[in-house]
């Protein structure tokens, strides 16, 4: 899980959209 939030935050971050980040933690599994 670590893996997969590590490498969505990052490409989040690079798009500009981390306040999507907490929508898409909640609604991952």
């Amino acid at each position: 899980m670590t893996n997969c939030m590590g490498g969505l935050r990052e490409e989040r971050q690079s798009s500009g959209t981390a306040g999507q980040l907490p929508s898409e933690m909640a609604t991952p599994q």
